[in-house]
């Protein structure tokens, strides 16, 4: 086949996969939707952030559903259902906002399972078209909405609840969101068998990287200790970066007269997320992306030691940039490291069941920033705790590298 017209089309899976993340990823933007419900209803904190615990918790679940679901189905109809789920979910939101468990039906289930339905498989099928050393800069593209849909779907919401209010700006808002992700997901094309024979053993630029675990079956990939390790390591990064975005906010305020806003976090943080996700997973290709993996993930430990200690908003807004930057580098990577680790043959289920910890890590997370603020009165100890935490996660993600390299030497 033409590896020509192959790219091709690659590239117009990818784009496809950009744009289903960018119009279904409605989590990032939830604390400028939860304002508007407690100033309506007068709901407390605790009642706003509910339907997001919820919806954390359905998303995890349904992240393997999800992803085992891609590996079986055409993952374009899959990201079409998901793209529905949210469009129905946000307009039961905006039909019954003062309905406290219709909102967690609409959000809290509805669209966070949409959005995994939409995002799980779309980003691991797209990989499948390209050869081992694009795999990186794919994975950059393909997540790129992921980030870029705080700063679009936050100021779409603005500009539609100021015009029609709050009811008619949000079903406003599902229609234009779902319809766009459902026409381009309509037009997304598995790769086929022979396409993805050739990308296992041709490079481009490089040497093929091949891994043990390819022919195994998804149980057995499961029982696999490298399964159990990324998994963990990966656990532990999401813990500690859950952490500091539940807390960024008071963070900064806490050293600072003037109040920020969350919307500006939330689209100033998608601005630099999209440019990490490209820019890193685009240099794994160079470098290697487990080797990546572990470099970020140190950038990262770094930041977190540093963030509390900086008594200026200045210097806490340039590390939380940094780490938003750092962070979302990894959340674009981990598809391609997965896919080298594990293989694609089960790429969507591997990474449904990678996503499954993000419930448990939002949860965690959070709790652990508050209770060590609660009970030290500052967030130090929290941060410091995370950040040597996270030096044990890349110890672990440089030894993967190291065995990966051992058994394609061998080879």
């Amino acid at each position: 086949m033409d590896r020509q017209k192959i790219l091709k089309t690659a590239y117009k899976m990818m784009l496809i996969s950009t744009v289903c993340t960018l119009c279904t990823h409605v989590s990032y933007v939830w604390s400028v939707i939860s304002a508007e419900l407690k100033a309506q209803n007068g709901w407390t904190n605790l009642m706003a952030s509910a339907p997001y615990t919820i919806g954390n918790i359905a998303a995890g679940l349904s992240a393997i559903l999800a992803g085992i679901t891609y590996d079986r189905k055409n993952p374009g109809k899959m990201a079409l259902f998901g793209a529905i789920m949210v469009g129905v979910g946000l307009c039961i939101l905006a039909v019954f906002s003062k309905n406290f468990f219709l909102v967690c039906l609409g959000y809290g289930i509805l669209v966070e399972c949409g959005q995994n339905f939409s995002n799980v498989g779309l980003p691991n099928a797209a990989l499948k078209w390209v050869p081992s050393d694009l795999k990186g800069k794919t994975a950059g593209i393909c997540t790129i909405g992921t980030s870029l849909s705080a700063l679009l779907i936050s100021v779409l919401f603005k500009i539609y609840t100021k015009l029609a209010g709050f009811k008619y700006g949000v079903i406003l808002l599902a229609v234009t969101l779902s319809s766009i992700a459902a026409f381009a997901a309509a037009h997304f094309r598995s790769a086929p068998d022979e396409v993805v024979e050739m990308n296992k053993n041709e490079a481009l630029n490089f040497r093929v990287i091949h891994t043990p675990y390819e022919d195994l079956t998804l149980k057995e990939c499961l029982k696999t200790r490298q399964f159990a390790l990324f998994n963990f390591s990966w656990f532990l990064v999401m813990t500690a970066n859950l952490a500091v975005v539940s807390q960024t906010i008071s963070i900064i305020n806490s050293f600072s007269d003037v109040a920020f806003p969350s919307w500006i976090f939330v689209a100033i943080g998608g601005i630099i997320g999209s440019l990490g996700r490209f820019f890193f997973g685009a240099t794994s290709d160079r470098v290697g992306v487990l080797r990546m993996f572990s470099l970020l993930t140190v950038i990262f430990g770094g930041a977190l030691l540093l963030f509390p200690n900086l008594h200026s908003p200045a210097l806490l807004f340039v590390c939380y940039a940094l780490i938003q930057f750092v962070v979302a580098g990894m959340n674009a990577v981990i598809f391609a490291a997965l896919g080298l680790v594990f293989g694609t043959k089960h790429s969507g289920a591997i990474s449904g069941f990678n996503g499954t910890g993000y419930v448990f890590a939002g949860i965690l997370g959070p709790t652990i920033a508050s209770l060590f603020k609660d009970r030290f009165n500052t967030y130090y100890p929290a941060f410091i705790l995370f950040g040597i935490i996270q030096f044990f996660a890349a110890l672990v993600f440089y030894r993967m590298y190291l065995w990966l390299e051992a058994y394609n030497q061998k080879q």
